[in-house]
């Protein structure tokens, strides 16, 4: 660029003319485009677009049955694992080992306790909507090496009025969505079961 001064040719990066010493014009920094997709205008814009209440009126469909199928699994895993060793003939330490499987069996029942819970309290939630605008996706790795690899996905959403909060969503859902797509967010509970876009 040139100094606007003397018009001298000066670096991009400095602030001042390295031959007449005034101080050169920084460019504006355009927005954040986190900014400009959470405009109020945008919100109301996609309330009024013809598409809005056909996606108000989607019905999300959420397999409930599915959060009740691992900790059932586990109980019976449980009871299976607790009757084979109960089965075997024993060695005079039998009692020592007994206790030990019968420790395991009540840690196994008291983890598919809490799931059952968790599972029924989702269930049981309601189905809500409003119109949001995704933020941000991550994902959290458990497990690897000898264990089986357990990928959860998040979402951060903001509504109109600027609030945020990240919501558990399946991978097929993370894959459909991202930053800066506004449109109706189906909840349930703590999650994030569907979104419906709205092009804006």
């Amino acid at each position: 660029m040139d100094c606007t001064h003397c018009g001298a040719p000066v670096r991009d990066d400095g602030a001042f003319c390295s031959h007449c010493g005034s101080r050169l014009p920084r460019p504006e920094s355009p927005a954040p485009a986190h900014l400009a997709a959470t405009a109020t205008e945008r919100f109301e814009r996609a309330r009024s677009h013809p598409e809005f209440q056909a996606a108000c009126n989607h019905v999300p469909v959420v397999p409930v049955a599915n959060e009740f199928a691992r900790p059932l699994l586990l109980i019976a895993v449980a009871i299976g694992f607790s009757a084979f060793f109960r089965s075997m003939p024993g060695p005079p330490e039998a009692a020592l080992i007994n206790a030990f499987v019968t420790g395991i069996v009540l840690v196994m029942i008291g983890a598919s306790v809490v799931m059952l819970v968790r599972a029924q309290s989702f269930r049981a939630a309601p189905i809500v909507h409003d119109i949001m605008v995704v933020i941000d996706e991550r994902v959290a790795v458990s497990g690897g090496d000898d264990r089986r690899t357990r990928t959860t996905y998040f979402a951060t959403l903001q509504d109109q009025d600027g609030l945020r909060s990240e919501h558990r969503c399946e991978g097929w859902l993370a894959g459909r969505i991202a930053a800066g797509d506004i449109g109706v967010a189906f909840l349930k509970g703590d999650r994030l079961v569907d979104f419906v876009r709205i092009e804006v």
